[in-house]
């Protein structure tokens, strides 16, 4: 019986096994596939960097006397091959990382770049140096020329300043690689280490420098504002910051790429950019920021204390008075618009009013701004700026501005006046340059923008002082009409609120289907209008009761006809002859 187990389970394990060993083939002839297509692809960089390196012997071995610009121009092209060559460097290196250590390929390349990259420090340093006094001895050349070689010396530099950050930048790239390697490089590190944070330092110096340099051209601008000179300085040193602060830019990513902490160069980049960005809540830069802040206020504060303490209180006690006088203001044009006999609106009041009061609050806010020393000239100019794009953005409000403003002109209507604007009705309630509010005779609240008011038909009911009632009453047919002509006209007349002039008119106004339409047309004064009509509806009706005067109902006459079957059925017969 264990026979038999034994026998079993080696049967089981044997069709386990022939089932799953063309999976295994497959995947070890998969890993076998990826493996080679690896090695391949650092052969294939092996093969260019060799390449690349060649070319790079011959700009040093070949030597051919040329002139100062084609050397400069060879020298450029050999630095940007050798800076292209050792980015190569770090892709092999990486390329090398994906395969197993122990891999032939893998030993060989890296023994091939250990020889290649040993005295990298000495190269890229040297290097650097004399990219600096190639970028010397070319800002010294500068004065000398004139028109095109001028601008292109300073294309030159700025190219050669261009290709030693881009430099340093790859120094500190190179840092990973040569441990991957096993290369030594603390000493190299220490020295790029330095080089960054001295360029670093110096970069931040200049962007100082650059920034007081416009402040003062600004300064003196303002006071010249005719100097083209100060114009072009002015383009000139802030051309020079952007520039600075891009350098300042890739020195700081070096340097983040090395694990030094640039904070303090982040809050830097921060405030001359002058724009918020993510780069504000990287590491401490909003701490570095609001440390500096601190700092600079508290300085100010100490040095000038006992000034800052009585320019605020003068600023407060302008602050209260120009807001005590705009009281004054807007109480005195008040009463003044309310004494008128001019017969201004209510909106035409409403807006002298704020006028008068927002004008002297206006003087005083541009007294606090003279005082804490900002200039009104340049402030004035970027609000007219903003102006044009507020305006822009804020079409139909300023729409309804004017539509307003053209109200207060031509005031189509005031307050109190029972309107019909923009397919609405009701008693006018509130006006302002903006919108106008009505309220309903349901005691409905609406706002209605002026644009939409100015733009459609204005029908003010309560505009003349003395108003037509026109009122309509049907009588029968039977009726006589000189009665109802004298019923009509004695009941206007006898009421109060009718006017005697202009005269009452009845009038058959139509005739109807089943009545005879009379036109009642009396006058009254604006305020009895409502009163009178339904005054005059109720004596109506009570006076024709009186009279015997019927109003009727509707009537339809309706005639039906019979024809005879004895008519019908000759004609029948013949139909049917005829077919």
């Amino acid at each position: 019986m264990p026979a038999l187990k034994k026998h079993l389970i080696h049967r089981i394990a044997l069709g386990i096994a022939l089932v799953l060993c063309p999976f295994l083939v497959s995947a070890q002839e998969t890993n076998t596939s990826d493996l080679a297509q690896k090695e391949q692809a650092v052969r294939d960089l092996q093969t260019r960097f060799d390449v690349d390196f060649s070319k790079l012997q011959i700009y040093e071995q070949v030597r051919v006397k040329t002139s100062q610009a084609e050397e400069d121009a060879l020298l450029y092209r050999r630095d940007s091959e050798a800076l292209a060559l050792l980015s190569r460097t770090g892709k092999m290196a990486q390329t090398l990382a994906d395969l197993p250590e122990n891999n032939a390929t893998r030993i060989e390349v890296e023994s091939q770049l250990r020889q290649r990259l040993a005295g990298i420090d000495t190269l890229i340093i040297g290097g650097l140096e004399r990219l600096n006094r190639r970028i010397d001895e070319a800002r010294a050349r500068v004065p000398s020329l004139k028109g095109v070689d001028q601008f292109q010396a300073r294309a030159q530099i700025s190219s050669l300043q261009d290709l030693r950050y881009k430099t340093m930048r790859a120094m500190a790239e190179i840092f990973p690689t040569l441990e991957m390697l096993g290369i030594p490089y603390e000493d190299f590190r220490r020295q790029a280490e330095l080089i960054l944070t001295r360029q670093a330092e110096r970069l931040v110096a200049l962007l100082s420098f650059s920034e007081a340099a416009t402040a003062e051209i600004a300064a003196e601008h303002s006071a010249n504002p005719g100097n083209s000179e100060l114009v072009l300085a002015y383009s000139e040193i802030q051309a020079q910051h952007e520039q600075e602060l891009a350098q300042l830019i890739q020195i700081t990513d070096a340097l983040g790429l090395m694990g030094v902490n640039v904070s303090t160069y982040r809050a830097v980049i921060v405030k001359q950019r002058g724009v918020l960005s993510v780069d504000i809540f990287k590491g401490k830069v909003l701490q570095n920021i609001l440390a500096e802040y601190y700092e600079s206020i508290r300085f100010y504060l100490h040095e000038n204390a006992v000034n800052v303490v009585l320019k605020t209180l003068f600023i407060i006690l302008i602050f209260f008075a120009a807001r005590l006088l705009s009281k004054l203001a807007r109480r005195a044009a008040k009463a003044g618009v309310q004494r008128s006999k001019s017969g201004l609106s209510q909106l035409h009041k409403n807006v002298l009013v704020s006028a008068s009061g927002g004008a002297v609050m206006g003087i005083g806010l541009l007294i606090i701004v003279s005082q804490l020393g900002i200039s009104l000239g340049p402030m004035l100019a970027g609000l007219g700026i903003v102006g044009f794009i507020v305006g822009f953005a804020l079409q139909d409000s300023l729409a309804n501005f004017a539509a307003g403003g053209m109200i207060l002109i031509y005031k189509p209507f005031d307050v109190d006046d029972f309107v019909h604007v923009a397919g609405q009705e009701g008693l006018v309630k509130k006006m302002s340059l903006v919108s106008t509010t009505i309220n309903t005779f349901d005691n409905q609240t609406l706002i209605i923008p002026n644009n939409k008011i100015w733009g459609d038909v204005i029908r003010n009911v309560t505009a003349q002082r003395v108003r037509r009632i026109d009122l309509e009453f049907s009588v029968s047919y039977n009726s006589d009409i000189e009665q109802v002509e004298r019923v009509l006209l004695e009941v206007a007349g006898a009421h109060p609120g009718v006017l005697p002039e202009p005269e009452t008119r009845v009038r058959i106004g139509s005739l109807g289907e089943s009545s005879i339409n009379f036109l009642l047309r009396p006058w009254a004064k604006r305020d009895d209008v409502w009163d009178v009509r339904w005054d005059l509806i109720r004596a109506v009706k009570m006076r024709f009761d009186e009279e015997g005067i019927q109003i009727p109902f509707p009537q339809r006459d309706v005639h039906i006809s019979y024809r005879d079957k004895a008519e019908e059925e000759p004609q029948s017969d013949s139909h049917q002859g005829k077919e």
